[in-house]
């Protein structure tokens, strides 16, 4: 049985932006912020047609489920063509909110989001996307296999290349990834937790046998190439009000395996992974 199709302000995802006739389309797409609702949630997002680039920010996400994401791209992705775009500009804050949708930054993550800082505003989810000519919609991909952001659909090995927009080394220095969480312990000690455990993986075995680790915000990533991000990984997040840590393993499964641990026992709970879940290394 397929998911339920989710409905925007009432609407089908099919009947739009037909159904909002030209004046209406014209008013969504001037860059003023606008609330819709996408199924349960609320979500506030801006469109802005600038020449043949629309760039698309998503603001804020309160409720719903992993649907959400998918749902507004694909009419997103429908408004550009009939508005002659040919790039789409995706500027995601909405992990930045309040209270956040926990399921979010997987799934931006899985579809090649990378995180950057835009100036005055803070940092985001960033993607821009070439905006295929057809007009024509695609049936929904098999389980196992992911749709970008532009509707093409690609499979994905277990263990293979993830989609990103960066190609090359995104690895950072192990040195460089303890110092950083180093001083943002020694300023805040809630940061501690997250210091010991970089702190532990720069001088674990598993650093000397290859391990390579990038940082995203405040969260830690790990994996067995220096291209991090484009491969598989695991993400590690640190909830600073629970005192857990969530670990993401991303690897272009459809849906991603994911524990919580608390604070005491990420640093047993990430060896683990290594060795056994993931099985990337072999201590003797």
């Amino acid at each position: 049985m397929g998911r339920e199709q989710l409905l925007i302000e009432g609407y089908s995802p099919s009947e739009l932006p037909e159904a909002l006739g030209p004046d209406l389309e014209a008013e969504v797409v001037n860059g003023r912020p606008l609330v819709a609702r996408v199924g349960t949630a609320e979500v506030l997002i801006s469109l802005a047609l600038d020449g043949r680039l629309l760039r698309a920010e998503l603001a804020h996400v309160d409720g719903g489920g992993e649907g959400v994401l998918p749902t507004l791209i694909s009419v997103i992705l429908r408004l550009a063509r009939r508005r002659a775009a040919t790039e789409i500009e995706w500027l995601v804050f909405a992990t930045n909110c309040a209270q956040p949708n926990p399921r979010l930054r997987p799934v931006l993550v899985a579809r090649g989001f990378v995180v950057r800082e835009v100036p005055d505003r803070g940092f985001c989810y960033y993607r821009r996307d070439q905006v295929a000519s057809t007009g024509d919609s695609k049936p929904g991909p098999p389980l196992n296999s992911q749709t970008d952001l532009c509707g093409e659909t690609h499979m994905y090995p277990k263990i293979g290349r993830l989609p990103s927009e960066s190609p090359g080394e995104t690895s950072r220095p192990w040195r460089e990834i303890e110092a950083t969480f180093a001083k943002l312990a020694q300023n805040n000690p809630a940061f501690v937790p997250l210091a010991d455990l970089a702190r532990h993986l720069a001088n674990s075995r598993f650093a000397k046998a290859g391990l390579c680790g990038a940082t995203s915000m405040h969260d830690l990533v790990i994996g067995p190439s220096a291209n991090v991000f484009q491969n598989p990984h695991l993400r590690i997040e640190y909830d600073f009000d629970a005192r857990t840590f969530q670990m993401i393993f991303v690897d272009g499964s459809p849906k991603p395996w994911e524990t919580t641990v608390p604070a005491d026992k990420v640093i047993d709970a990430v060896d683990r992974f290594l060795t056994k879940h993931a099985s990337w290394y072999h201590l003797t």
